[in-house]
């Protein structure tokens, strides 16, 4: 085996090392969030890795998540309701209307119904830096449920 060869396959292994690690192992979370004890009802969840990779989880109209693929280890967690408004901003009729004229070829679009009740929550739990929540995923089927408070 010349020099060459050697490398590439050095390369590879490592490769292969690399892509064993235990960030790949996937996981599956499941859980609820309350807020003051009760249930929050839509918005997102998003789970913050290493290296810039994010996973969104969508909260459903019971309050509860799942999620399926993802790497194990620890991550930090963020919360928002905000996508549950019924009315976001910049969706209002006037608007739409305008959009419309402006756009007379296309069919009007209406904004995407939101996916649960809006319930408001503290905006620092939307921030990876102030939410203060975490989430340890560990092989297989985790459970993790988060009570946010004021």
């Amino acid at each position: 085996m010349n020099s060459k060869s050697g490398f590439v396959v050095l390369l590879v292994l490592f490769g292969l090392v690399l892509g064993c690690s235990e960030q790949k192992t996937p996981a599956r979370l499941t859980g609820k969030v309350t807020y003051k004890d009760a249930l929050v009802k839509g918005g997102t969840i998003t789970l913050h890795g290493k290296e810039n990779s994010n996973y969104s989880l969508i909260i459903n109209s019971d309050g509860t998540f799942d999620k399926a693929d993802l790497p194990s280890g620890e991550l930090d967690v963020t919360i928002e309701t905000e996508s549950a408004k019924p009315n976001p901003k910049g969706h209002t009729e006037a608007g739409r209307r305008r959009r419309t004229r402006a756009c007379r070829a296309l069919p009007p679009r209406r904004p995407a119904p939101p996916k649960g009740e809006y319930v408001k929550i503290p905006e620092k739990y939307s921030k990876k830096e102030t939410s203060g929540l975490k989430v340890t995923l560990n092989k297989g089927q985790n459970n993790q449920d988060f009570s946010l408070t004021d």
